[in-house]
This record gives C-alpha cells, structure tokens and sequence, in this order.
C-alpha cells in the first residue's frame, strides 16, 4: 500500500519504499549522467530528475570482506539520510537520485558519525547546487 501525503510530499522521518533507489535504469541514468561529491568518509553520485527524490546506499565489498559489516555500514546510511533528509532535500523545487557510499576503510563507530559525516555532504551538496544553478 502506498501512503497518501498531502502535496505529494515524503513523511518527516519515515525511509518509504518510493524513497529508495533500486530500478536497475535509474540505477543507469544516475552513474551515466550524474556528478560527484566528496567529504572525508562519503562519496555521492546524484542527478536532478523530474521524478520524485529517491535515494540509495552501498558500501564496497573490496573494503569491507563481510556481509555482516556492509550491512551495518548500509543500516547506518540509510538511518542518517531518514534523521537528515533536510540537508539534501532542502532547497530545492525538483527531484534528485543520490547513492550514497561509505569510501573509508574503517567501520563507522557509531551513527553520530555517519549524521556528521553525511551533514559535511549536504553541506557541499547544496553549494554544488547554488553554483550550477548560477552557471544556468
């Protein structure tokens, strides 16, 4: 069942399956057309879109061997872009795809330092806008 938000808009807080980044031609369209952001432990593809904001995560398997490892690194992800959908979100008119991946070699400690992490992101994310919104 798909919820029904008055304006169209995402839940506050909520990580809906229309949030998440999974169709395998979107998945296409975001690496061949988008551009890349850097902070210390994150790196992030994102693509303006007429659509809706969806969003993915990953964390490589060359840098982390266990699944058991990945799969918090993506938990983690996924719960700092709910708590902080503003960051990436704010600002804007249209929709964007981001995928979000985890580029340090060591596991996140704890989510505090993923939400900073991916707040010095959005940072960078939103200036990247501003100035390809003034080049247009």
């Amino acid at each position: 069942m798909v919820p029904n938000y008055p304006n169209g808009e995402m839940k506050k807080y909520g990580f809906s399956k229309d949030e998440k980044l999974k169709a395998k031609k979107d998945l296409d369209f975001l690496f061949k057309k988008g551009k890349w952001l850097n902070s210390d432990k994150l790196r992030m593809v994102f693509v303006s879109t007429e659509g809706n904001t969806k969003v993915g995560v990953s964390a490589s398997k060359k840098l982390f061997k266990r699944a058991v490892d990945r799969n918090r690194i993506k938990r983690l992800l996924r719960e700092a872009y709910r708590l902080n959908k503003d960051v990436l979100a704010e600002n804007s008119e249209k929709g964007f795809y981001f995928m979000v991946f985890w580029v340090h070699s060591e596991l996140p400690k704890n989510l505090e330092e993923v939400q900073q992490q991916y707040k010095k992101l959005g940072e960078k994310f939103q200036s990247k806008i501003q100035s390809l919104n003034s080049e247009n």
